[in-house]
């Protein structure tokens, strides 16, 4: 199925709140052990973490279990490129069938896990990148930029697409230029896209949020943005604020859930290190059921998970969390 026709099925099922027949995207949790300790970063705030890598034979469990899964992340709580099987990992799933992409902070890049990468086959590869010098709260990882360039450098001699290179930075209330610096900087090399996305309300302090208003303005810049270079910039709670998706959303809210509906309940599924299945990677308590000895449809359709999807926003963390929803960008609309 085509790339248009998958993410309007995709939308169809979350518009009717059921679960696709498989998860489109399955990520696994490949490694929790980080060569950072960010301050901002989720695994502070999750209980019950091991700071252990996967054993191969069980990711190679996981993965034979995956049919008709369209993407695979192998990205955990750690740093993927730390876990000593990557490239077994990543060429493991490609000769499955699947597409295969990670995030990483892009510091234990060298020349020739570059050319490693180039050879295992990787479609998809996302750097966390909040600014272009030291100046920023949130990590140091302004470092690995002239490494991000080598890569992309190394794939266009190559004369690939592939991996696509996304920058991923975080909107954080007084690091503005921060965001259009990296954006700034992806404009002037062959990025495929850069990925905004809010600061999570479960670990953000008070002030650290833009207002409504406030990223509206932001909204405004991506476009002209996106008018003068081309560049393809994401986020999730852009996509309503104004034109003709504004509009038809302001007539078309009482049907719609994207305000406050996490869209992950339909199409998404996590891993852990021992196989357990996650409606979410920050959930680790809510264990669906365990892959390695159930097949996914059974614990995907299990009544473990149908209670999940109905209950889901009692629990404190998804009261609070509104990175995938954009109720805050429409509220004024």
């Amino acid at each position: 199925m085509g790339a248009n026709l998958q993410f309007i099925k995709r939308g169809f099922y979350r518009l009717a709140g059921k679960p696709l027949a498989v998860p489109h995207f399955a990520q696994i949790e490949i490694t929790n052990i980080c060569n950072l300790n960010c301050k901002k970063c989720v695994r502070r705030y999750i209980e019950g973490l091991k700071f252990e890598h996967i054993e191969f034979e069980v990711f190679q469990n996981i993965v034979d279990k995956l049919k008709g899964v369209h993407t695979i992340g192998l990205t955990g709580f750690g740093e993927p490129l730390c876990y000593p099987q990557i490239f077994d990992a990543i060429k493991y799933c490609k000769n499955k069938g699947f597409e295969v992409q990670f995030t990483s902070n892009g510091l234990l890049l060298n020349e020739k896990k570059i050319q490693t990468l180039m050879e295992s086959g990787l479609d998809h590869i996302t750097f966390s990148v909040d600014s272009v010098d030291n100046g920023h709260p949130m990590h140091q990882n302004y470092k690995a930029l002239p490494l991000i360039e080598k890569l992309i450098k190394v794939r266009d001699a190559c004369h690939s697409i592939t991996p696509r290179v996304t920058l991923q930075a975080v909107l954080i209330k007084g690091f503005e230029k921060d965001l259009f610096d990296v954006i700034d900087w992806a404009t002037k090399r062959n990025v495929f896209r850069v990925n905004i996305s809010r600061l999570n309300l479960n670990t953000a302090e008070p002030g650290e949020r833009l207002s409504p208003h406030e990223e509206k303005e932001i909204f405004k810049k991506f476009q002209q943005y996106r008018k003068r270079y081309g560049i393809r910039i994401d986020c999730v709670q852009d996509q309503f604020y104004s034109g003709w998706k504004g509009k038809l959303y302001h007539y078309m809210r009482p049907f719609l859930r994207l305000e406050t509906h996490c869209p992950r309940l339909e199409d998404f599924v996590y891993f852990d290190l021992d196989g357990n299945t996650r409606p979410c990677c920050a959930l680790a308590k809510h264990k669906m059921g365990n892959v390695i000895n159930r097949s996914l449809k059974e614990i995907w359709f299990g009544k473990k998970y149908c209670k999940f999807r109905q209950n889901y926003r009692k629990l404190t963390w998804c009261k609070k969390c509104d990175i995938l929803t954009i109720k805050q960008a429409i509220d004024d609309i």
